[in-house]
């Protein structure tokens, strides 16, 4: 990397200015270009300079103050007399409009919390990381678009603080008859969360409200939802535990607080509970719904929503906030903790400069400043680097690591994502034949879209080109029909640029996903996408056959292996079998040693860039797949996922590396040119 000393002292030294550039709320301090002030001079005023939010600007109590240029000429003009009550009344009016106006001057003024470490309880100053969420949060607002948020959290700088304050804001200063629900894992939860609401009406400055005072009341005869007393709006309390509590017709808010530890149970999961709020929440200005969590792996309910929102096919917007962002993550390089001490010992900060490893640069040019890197080498002394990125991840990909035992490194999955992309199309393989000849229901095969269908194609088969040894399909066989059992997962691998003057990979094509619980449908479905990808060689992963004690699973080959023959046996060493089975099996067998060698072959494939994916579900799936502590493999202990595609995918790395012949051309089946080749990246996704 190329940089000079100076330049990064400099850039340094204008970072720090701006974190610690002085906040003052009361008075009004600018730093968002979203939530822009206006100067305000009110001599007469306790706060006799002040900068507004610029919306406010239209009021009349600020035209008017701002006509007569202080309270005392304004409540003049406005009441006729100019008495202290005058003033006082008029002095109200003013800091009520800028309640409403300004979320920050409202939490400064109006709001008390327990600050962590402190003593008693203060004012809400909002820090850093809290005055960017803000921003966020105002700038839906402001648009007339509904709040819907999803916040990636750090730990330690308030999140679910502000969102609970922000909705108290709206309730209090903006709408009445607004109704707002929190639910977390356990009641519990939602509670604690509950209870600062509770303490902050206590602690309400009545001045605003002429003296009376903010009530947080008990609403008819229930324990689990309060009143806002004076505006109608209801705070109610649910879990995931308990989710039929939190059933209304009438919500307009709701803060989902960590819900990346929400527990699925046999009859609910985190997106039950989800659907259940879904359909109460209208698409409007001042609805509000934040779900937060820290991270919690990958594959679960928060990661998928987390990920569909960053990919703008949700009605959420993301939100993260890096460790660097929350200012107690900082260590001064030379002692002296100010910003002076670049200017003051400037071969200090170069020697620090000149260690930075390239980590430290990523930190650097996303924003961290020397200080909080120094912070950062300090913390990790004798930490694990997967750790140390999960507790204090710097992005939103290294919030979701699961654990230090994991198989497949980031930056060789992250790199295998960049190729994967929706399906060009969705449907089933479906044969013209509808009788009882099972041997032609493999005639006139033909791809039947329907968005309801179980097979995803990337890459439709391929007819320019007779090959040998093109296609594969591999198969991991499901264990039922139940939405909680294994699905069963067939993947289509296009071996086509492996041929030896292309020198290229495996790409997969398609992709069936299915929960089947009649064999012979789904033997015969397994039996059609082979058959249409030119006969590819179908290799089924034998495990659950084998481990079967239900002659209905033993038997599943035997439906479609006297009119299908390109299918994978392995050869037996059982005496008392080969006389029936003729010395060998149906399928793959995945056993303690050969389930080390598909996962390493697929670790090597990752890591090489040696084959194409296409549906990020399965780099999800490798990305919490680990060894146990046991020594044996898996995904992460705990998680609602399975590892189904990975085990397609690890099968397939050994089939189009080592057991099946390099393909190649037979003859051309007709006129069309041969597929021209593509190289996968973000930009080439078809």
């Amino acid at each position: 990397m190329t940089y000079k000393v100076e330049d990064i002292i400099q850039e340094n030294l204008r970072r720090l200015e701006v974190i610690h550039t002085p906040y003052d709320p009361q008075v009004g301090t600018e730093y968002s270009d979203i939530i822009k002030r206006s100067k305000i001079e009110i001599p007469d005023a306790p706060l006799p300079v002040q900068y507004i939010p610029v919306e406010m600007e239209s009021e009349w109590v600020v035209q008017l103050i701002r006509q007569e240029g202080s309270l005392k000429k304004a409540a003049k003009a406005a009441f006729g007399k100019d008495s202290q009550r005058a003033i006082l009344r008029m002095y109200r009016y003013f800091i009520k409009t800028r309640c409403r106006y300004d979320f920050e001057y409202w939490g400064c003024t109006q709001i008390k919390i327990k600050l962590k470490g402190k003593p008693k309880r203060d004012y809400l100053v909002l820090n850093r990381a809290q005055r960017y969420f803000l921003t966020r949060l105002e700038e839906l607002r402001k648009a007339g678009m509904p709040i819907f948020i999803i916040l990636l959290k750090a730990r330690q700088w308030g999140g679910s603080t502000l969102t609970q304050f922000y909705m108290m804001w709206i309730q209090k200063m903006h709408k009445k008859h607004w109704n707002s629900v929190i639910v977390g894992d356990v009641e519990k939860q939602s509670k604690v969360v509950l209870s600062m609401y509770e303490k902050a009406c206590e602690d309400y400055d009545p001045f605003i409200d002429e003296g009376v005072p903010t009530v947080l009341k008990p609403f008819g005869r229930t324990h689990d939802i309060r009143e806002l007393e004076g505006r109608g709006c209801t705070i109610s309390v649910g879990s995931m535990v308990k989710p039929d509590k939190i059933r209304s017709e009438d919500i307009s808010m709701a803060h989902f607080t960590e819900f990346g530890l929400w527990k699925a149970t046999e009859t609910k999961s985190p997106d039950d509970v989800k659907q259940s709020i879904d359909g109460t929440i209208l698409d409007d200005e001042y609805s509000m719904w934040v779900i937060e969590s820290t991270a919690k792996g990958v594959g679960n309910a928060f990661h998928n929503m987390y990920m569909d929102a960053k990919k703008g096919t949700s009605k959420f917007t993301p939100v993260f906030v890096p460790w660097f962002m929350i200012d107690i993550y900082s260590r001064a390089i030379t002692g002296d903790p100010t910003k002076r001490a670049a200017k003051s010992n400037p071969l200090a900060y170069a020697g620090f400069i000149n260690r930075m490893t390239d980590y430290d640069w990523q930190l650097w040019n996303l924003g961290a400043t020397l200080e909080a890197i120094n912070w950062y080498h300090i913390k990790s002394r004798g930490v694990d680097e997967w750790r140390m990125k999960s507790e204090y991840p710097s992005t939103d990909i290294e919030a979701f690591q699961s654990t230090g035992r994991a198989i497949f490194k980031e930056k060789y999955l992250d790199d295998l994502a960049k190729s994967c992309c929706p399906p060009t199309k969705i449907g089933d393989i479906v044969s013209s034949y509808h009788g009882p000849d099972n041997k032609r229901l493999l005639e006139n095969l033909r791809f039947e879209q329907n968005e309801r269908g179980h097979l995803k194609i990337w890459k439709d088969v391929d007819t320019s080109v007779k090959m040998r040894s093109r296609y594969v399909v591999i198969v991991d066989l499901g264990k039922g029909s139940s939405d909680g059992a294994d699905p069963t997962i067939a993947t289509v691998f296009d071996r086509y640029w492996q041929q030896e003057e292309e020198d290229g990979y495996p790409e997969v094509a398609a992709e069936l996903c299915i929960r089947e619980s009649e064999t012979d449908l789904l033997a015969w479905k397994l039996a059609q996408i082979a058959a249409y990808y030119d006969n590819a060689l179908l290799v089924i992963e034998s495990n659950t056959i084998d481990s079967s004690k239900e002659e209905r699973f033993r038997a599943i080959l035997e439906h479609i292996a006297p009119y299908y023959e390109n299918i994978y046996k392995r050869p037996i060493r059982n005496k008392n079998d080969i006389a029936s089975t003729g010395g060998f099996r149906y399928g793959w067998n995945t056993n303690h040693r050969s389930k080390e060698k598909i996962i390493s072959y697929l670790d090597w494939a990752a890591r090489e860039g040696m084959y194409v994916e296409r549906e990020i579900e399965a780099v999800n799936e490798m990305r919490i797949f680990e060894r146990h502590e046991d020594g044996s493999l898996g995904n992460v202990v705990g998680k609602n996922n399975h590892d189904d595609r990975v085990v397609t995918r690890g099968i397939g790395m050994v089939f189009c590396y080592e057991k099946m012949e390099t393909p190649r051309v037979v003859s051309p089946s007709s006129n069309k040119p041969a597929p021209k080749r593509k190289f996968a990246n973000e930009y080439t996704m078809t």
